[in-house]
């Protein structure tokens, strides 16, 4: 699985873990690309739309990963069946991305791993992060 440069940052972020949940999967290139490299043992894909996960399963398929990933209809986080170790979520506003993790307050616990990269308001989602106890960790 072929990444860009920013995916491969988020899956160089993500490092080796049990479930790694991608929401907003859009096509799930990176989910595919940590199940195919052994950087995660399974992966849930997530996202708002149908039609980017049936995108996602038929890619698993070729791929020959559809047994170590699901593909889930959801809004964030919220339909997931397992807390994942490692949750990607890219691609989008700063504002929706702090409202998906405001929607999952078990996050804060602390054994969770975020690669969050927002296109929009940086700045507040920095703010959001820093009022909810988050720390930013790594930067790029």
């Amino acid at each position: 699985m072929k990444l860009d440069a920013r995916l491969r940052a988020a899956a160089e972020a993500a490092g080796r873990c049990a479930l790694f949940a991608d929401i907003g999967s859009d096509h799930a290139k990176l989910a595919l690309h940590l199940l195919e490299t052994g950087a995660a043992a399974y992966a849930v894909c997530a996202d708002i739309h149908a039609s980017p996960l049936e995108r996602g399963r038929q890619a698993a398929a070729r791929a020959g990963l559809s047994e170590r990933a699901d593909f889930i209809l959801s809004d964030g986080l919220d339909a997931l069946p397992e807390r994942p170790d490692v949750a990607a979520v890219c691609g989008m506003g700063g504002e929706l991305i702090a409202r998906i993790i405001r929607d999952a307050p078990w996050l804060k616990n602390g054994d969770k791993h975020l690669i969050l990269q927002p296109m929009t308001s940086f700045a507040e989602l920095r703010e959001f992060l820093a009022a909810e106890g988050f720390a930013i960790l790594r930067e790029e």
